[in-house]
């Protein structure tokens, strides 16, 4: 949104859409987007800690909503509310949880009209990192989940043996 200059946008990783996306900031003259590049593993906490909260993007295809991504792994593990745009399971966490809140990938003046919303309400923002911190200890726990697959693997063998 045109004169917003209290949000700033911090894009990593150094795709291939890398020189379009530095020539449109170039060319519509952003200056609340950076571009930080490839960065290794080790810098994403910081990252992470100097953030109020994460966007986790596809393109929109069908394929892609049962994508595992890590960011968002990371982001929920971090404390930090994660924005989703894929239609599959990282929607029905973030909203199931409210550790987060999805928008439509082909309305993308759906993503500034929520940061406008929410860039103010530091409590919201705090809950919804809480949820997310929650989430990652209570539905994706390594050990959680090895436990309910070593269960329902049991549960097949003694099916299978009766």
């Amino acid at each position: 949104q045109a004169g917003v200059d209290d949000i700033l946008f911090l894009l990593t990783g150094d795709g291939g859409e890398k020189p379009t996306l530095e020539h449109k900031i170039q060319s519509y003259q952003l200056e609340n987007v950076r571009l930080t590049g490839e960065i290794s593993k080790k810098q994403i906490p910081s990252l992470y800690a100097v953030s109020d909260l994460t966007i986790t993007t596809f393109l929109n295809l069908p394929v892609l909503y049962t994508n595992s991504p890590n960011k968002f792994f990371d982001s929920l593990s971090a404390g930090k509310p994660v924005i989703v745009n894929s239609p599959g399971w990282t929607k029905e966490i973030v909203e199931k949880y409210q550790c987060g809140f999805y928008v439509d990938p082909e309305r993308p003046e759906q993503l500034a009209e929520q940061l406008m919303h929410i860039k103010t309400d530091k409590e919201k923002i705090d809950s919804m990192g809480a949820n997310a911190l929650h989430v990652a200890r209570e539905v994706f726990d390594r050990e959680k989940m090895v436990g309910r697959i070593q269960q329902v693997l049991s549960g097949i063998l003694e099916k299978q043996n009766s």
